[in-house]
């Protein structure tokens, strides 16, 4: 893994030179520094682990994060499974996701073991993979709809409803493995 520091401008231009290097390793990053690298390679495929927390100082460059992602020549597999709520926000935070519509440069994504609901990956064409976290206990109407390279998912035990067209539209989705609480 390569750990990328803190620091404004610095971070730009040393993210540019390590991920030109080897694009295929994971960056571990803070949400600042993903967007930094996302303004800076558009192009690029990359791999980040968002190792930061929610809080009202950082929840403002989480949206403006999600809003590069809606960029179709970005293609980033994102894993947010480090990705913690701060005690103070977490009562601010919508724990269902709704984040990620028209997020075209989205690849795969691992979502954070406190989100307890999805609601949309709507038009995420590019997606291919969804790592659903045990805590999730619903995926809401037309959830996945057009993730059009979406090919298998698997729906964990915790997850007792699955709203109507919740994969609509997935035309490569060959397989779904669905728990007995279904």
């Amino acid at each position: 893994y390569i750990r990328i520091s803190d620091g404004g401008f610095r971070v730009v231009r040393r993210a540019k030179e390590e991920v030109g290097r080897s694009l295929k390793h994971t960056q571990k990053v803070s949400i600042q520094e993903a967007v930094n690298i996302l303004e800076t390679l558009p192009n690029e495929p990359i791999k980040l682990i968002v190792i930061d927390e929610l809080n009202d100082e950082t929840i403002e460059k989480f949206v403006t994060f999600l809003d590069l992602l809606k960029n179709e020549n970005i293609k980033v597999s994102l894993d947010l499974s480090k990705l913690k709520v701060s005690a103070d926000f977490s009562k601010k935070v919508i724990k269902e996701i709704t984040w990620f519509t028209n997020a075209k440069g989205l690849i795969s994504v691992i979502l954070p073991k406190w989100i307890t609901g999805i609601n949309s990956f709507l038009a995420c064409t590019a997606l291919t993979s969804v790592t659903i976290p045990d805590s999730v206990t619903s995926i809401g109407p037309g959830a996945f709809g057009n993730c059009e390279k979406l090919t298998s998912i698997t729906i964990p035990s915790s997850v007792t409803s699955i709203g109507p067209e919740a994969f609509a539209k997935c035309k490569s989705l060959t397989s779904i493995k669905l728990p007995d609480s279904i």
